[in-house]
């Protein structure tokens, strides 16, 4: 089993236990420091091919905004065209144009799954490095944003086996597709619902970093989850990016924490640690979203 530490890897998930944890409670702070700066505007459309079908869930994706951005104005606004349904945020917001608009249409999908290796491939009755050149194929065709289209696809369509999903891991400033296997034991799916909450803390070298704690009732689960596949590795993903991939080194039951190592640089880091709080602290959006401008006005 490889051992990771905190020194060498600078990422890890750890066991939930108080003294390893810096807490500064359920509070929220800014994404960035000081003065939030000029009024945003932040237009967002519903990416939909039937954007008025019946039951589109309106009033809970202004909620979810409304919980995402909690300092600014969420409301429905008629389109250009008066077909599509956008919606408009609007305040002081703190963060880069690029980290807001991923805050505002990110699903907010959570997971906690292992790497695949070549034995679960098998087991599927593919070849791991095949099922890796096939999804990296598609991707330099399409875009690497296209990496959830691909998962969608079934292998008649030219996609990988149900039970195989990519993820998208930043490596030497490159973003690379990863293998993560499904598990077919329901009890260890965890996503987003497996959650108590999510919080920001501090390591012990006083880093930012992301603390999660697993709901009660799955916490038996999680153990049983994490002692199977200790010494292998646990991917953490939001969204189709996976925030860290550390070696299992011992059973988990409570939770954990997230540091920053394969998100960008520390700074970059940092900066994004309130961002995924928020994003995982919020209900999951019910629809998808499609970011049609973001305008700064004057102070």
């Amino acid at each position: 089993m490889v051992e990771t530490g905190w020194l060498q890897s600078m990422i890890g998930l750890f066991a939930a236990v108080g003294s390893m944890l810096l807490g500064i409670g359920d509070a929220l702070v800014a994404l960035a420091g000081g003065d939030a700066g000029p009024s945003v505007e932040i237009r967002l459309r519903v990416d939909m091919e039937e954007p008025r079908a019946p039951g589109l869930p309106m009033e809970e994706t202004l909620a979810v905004l409304q919980a995402r951005f909690p300092e600014a104005k969420v409301t429905r606004v008629p389109s250009d065209n008066g077909m599509a349904a956008e919606f408009s945020v609007i305040g002081k917001l703190p963060g880069t144009d690029e980290e807001l608009g991923e805050l505002a249409v990110a699903t907010g999908e959570f997971h906690l799954r292992m790497t695949a290796t070549a034995e679960d491939a098998s087991e599927l009755g593919v070849d791991l490095t095949a099922e890796q050149q096939r999804v990296e194929t598609y991707l330099m065709r399409h875009s690497v944003k296209a990496i959830d289209r691909y998962n969608s696809l079934t292998p008649e369509e030219g996609g990988s086996p149900a039970r195989l999903v990519f993820a998208l891991e930043e490596q030497d400033g490159t973003l690379t597709p990863v293998p993560l296997i499904i598990e077919t034991e329901k009890a260890w799916h965890f996503d987003e619902t497996a959650l108590a909450r999510v919080y920001r803390t501090e390591d012990r070298n006083r880093n930012a970093c992301i603390g999660f704690e697993i709901a009660p009732e799955r916490q038996r689960d999680f153990f049983h989850f994490t002692d199977t596949h200790e010494g292998q590795q646990l991917a953490v993903t939001v969204g189709h990016r996976i925030l860290t991939r550390p070696n299992l080194n011992q059973p988990l039951e409570t939770g954990g924490i997230i540091t920053g190592g394969t998100f960008g640089d520390s700074g970059e880091w940092t900066r994004s640690v309130d961002r995924f709080v928020r994003l995982l602290s919020s209900p999951r959006l019910p629809v998808r979203l499609r970011l049609v401008s973001i305008e700064r006005r004057g102070r």
